[in-house]
Order: structure tokens, then sequence, then C-alpha cells
């Protein structure tokens, strides 16, 4: 039976050993295979180094022992582990910064179709006209009309059968996607960190002209302006997008106060409608997705990357439910308030417009159409 250390006793009759570093003379202590008794030494205050005996109990009271504890974060937290976190962790923003840079080199470093950067025609006055043929736009769009109508008939239902309460039962019960409770939680807050990921490099990748090579010419006014069309599109448009859903996912959370399936969190226990998660993840996804559909690459790739983004969404709202954390109409409503919002700031002041572009040739000059999808 493996045995742990949860103490040691002096051999010189001393009844305790203040918290002092204890060095051990074997390695395996923590192994499955350690021994029943094991010798080393302590020094207690200023004295002189004693012989101590180490006192083996199995694995469950061994947990409960300051001195097994405090040998773990010893080991865990030396010069050796630590520079080895330090080496993953470079390693790690190594890859992200590859990534990054990758996938600006990835579009080609041009402009859009009309020859304008991705970004600087973004603005915060664009027109009460533009306002409301985005806001209309968005709304019946499949991604927020279908899911809302998805919320109101679970919500409906619920009322008279009550299977907004049974669906979310039967998930928690069952969890036939992510197999536990934790398994979903943990694969919400993953599929909603990749969702933003998506939309910050979908962004930085989207056409919004030479960087890299004004980079290396030292040409600064083109830094700037690349500079600029992103700060102005990531920043004011993308930004405003996520504040939007953030601020009013919380103010409905807090007006409506729904019950969560789960309520031993005093503090949330209140706040199931509608769910965060969802309604994060679908504003980043609809805004990566729509970053997509500007660059420059085939048409089946994009679609795939598209179609990818959903998942997120649709696993993200699921992963909440399994979690024990919303009912499925409040993860129908998060994801329609996300994705309405990722829609309606990003037509209303992206200022992607579609119309007319006449560019000079040999033989005269081109006409030519652009309309954003």
């Amino acid at each position: 039976m493996p045995h742990h250390v949860i103490g040691c006793q002096p051999d010189s009759g001393h009844s305790t050993v203040r918290d002092e570093r204890v060095v051990l003379r074997k390695r395996g202590l923590w192994g499955n295979e350690a021994p029943t008794s094991h010798i080393a030494r302590a020094r207690v205050g200023n004295s002189p180094p004693k012989v101590i005996r180490a006192a083996f109990l199995p694995r469950p009271f061994a947990r409960k022992s300051k001195l097994a504890v405090w040998l773990m974060r010893s080991a865990n937290n030396g010069p050796r582990a630590l520079r080895k976190k330090m080496m993953q962790t470079r390693a790690q923003w190594g890859w992200r910064w590859l990534v990054v840079y990758s996938m600006i080199l990835l579009t080609g470093c041009g402009t859009l179709p009309d020859g304008r950067r991705w970004g600087q025609d973004a603005t915060l006055s664009p027109g009460w006209q533009r306002v409301g043929t985005a806001a209309r736009n968005a709304a019946l769009s499949p991604q927020v009309w279908v899911p809302a109508a998805g919320a109101g008939v679970f919500l409906i239902g619920d009322q008279i059968g009550h299977i907004d309460k049974k669906l979310s039962n039967w998930a928690v019960e069952h969890t036939p996607v992510f197999r536990s409770q934790e398994g979903a939680a943990q694969a919400s807050d993953y599929l909603q960190n990749a969702a933003r990921a998506a939309g910050v490099l979908t962004a930085l990748a989207t056409p919004s002209g030479k960087a890299p090579e004004a980079w290396k010419e030292g040409r600064p006014a083109e830094e700037w302006e690349w500079l600029a069309a992103k700060g102005k599109g990531m920043v004011g448009v993308e930004g405003g997008a996520v504040l939007g859903t953030f601020l009013t996912t919380y103010a409905l959370k807090e007006t409506i106060h729904r019950p969560r399936p789960d309520t031993s969190d005093p503090s949330e226990a209140t706040k199931s409608f509608p769910s965060g998660h969802a309604s994060h993840t679908a504003v980043w996804a609809t805004l990566a997705s729509r970053n997509v559909a500007t660059l420059p690459w085939p048409e089946e790739i994009r679609t795939a990357l598209q179609a990818g983004l959903t998942v997120l969404t649709l696993g993200t709202a699921w992963a909440r439910v399994e979690a024990k954390q919303h009912f499925p109409s409040d993860v129908l409503f998060g994801a329609a308030l996300g994705n309405f919002f990722g829609a309606f700031i990003n037509e209303a002041f992206l200022g992607l417009d579609g119309g007319v572009t006449i560019q000079p040739s040999q033989d005269g000059v081109v006409l030519g159409l652009h309309w954003p999808w």
C-alpha cells in the first residue's frame, strides 16, 4: 500500500520540529513505492542538525500534513522547476507571436477590393439611416432570429410542460458530449477563449495595407496608416461590439434575476438569463466570421473557418447546459444577443460599404461592384 510522509520525529526525543527545510537523503519519497521508513536530517532553530525519522501513514492522512504539503511545494517551486516554467512560458508566448505574425503575412499585405484598408473607414457617426439598416439586417439574420425564436419556444413551453428544465436536467444527468459537469465547465471556458483568439487573429489578418514591407523598408507613414486602421477596426468597432454585449448581458442578468439550475453559489444563483459565456462567444465568433469574409483566401477555406466559428458558439452554449449553469433558453438568447451585436456594430460602424469602384486600366477603366457578405 503506498505511503507518504506526514511528519518527522527527532530521535533525540524532541516532540516538535519547526518548519525548516528538510533535505531527504533518498529520492522517490512521493512515488507509489515509497519506503516504510526514512531517515533525514533537519535543523531546528540554531541547533546543529539532528537525525530525524520520518513517519509514514496511508495517502488520505498524508494529504492533511502541513509538512508533506511544504515538501511538495518546495519540490515544485525549486530553481530547476522555476527555470522549467519560465522556459515553457517563453515557448508559449513565442508560438503565439509566431501565429500572429503568420496571420498578418497570410493576408498578402493588400487592401480590400475597393482599394481601402480594413478599418480605415470606421466611424462613430455613420448616420441614422445606416444604423437603422444595420440593425434591421442584423435582426433578420438567421444567426439572430433562429436562436431567439428557440429561446422563446423553450420559455413558453416551460410554462406549460417544463421542457426548459427537463432538457437541462437530462443534459446534466447524462452529459452526452462533455462526459461530466466539470468537463463541460472547462470546455465552455476553453471554447470562449478560442473565440476571443479567433476574433483578434482574424482582425490582424484582415487586409489593411503593406505593413511588413513598410517595416522592412522604413516607411513610417504606411506603418502608422496600418496601425491606425487596425486600431479603429479592432479597438473601436470590435471593442464596441464586445462592450455592448457585456453591458446588455449584465443589465439583463441584474434585472431578470432568473435562478440558475445550480444555486450553490449565492453570488451567481440568480444570474441565469442570459448566458454570458454564450453571448460573448457568439459576438467574437460573429466578428471573426465577418473578418474571414474579407480575407483573400479560397472560398473553401473561408467557408470551413466560418463553420468552425459557428461550432464554437454551439459548443459553448451546450457546455453551459451540461455544466448545470444555464437552461437551454438562457444560452439560446445569449447566442442571439452576441450574434446581433457582432453583426450590427460591424455593419454600422466599420464602414465596409458596398458600391461602385472605377479604376484605370490599359484599355480604359474598370467598373467594379463590391459589397460585404
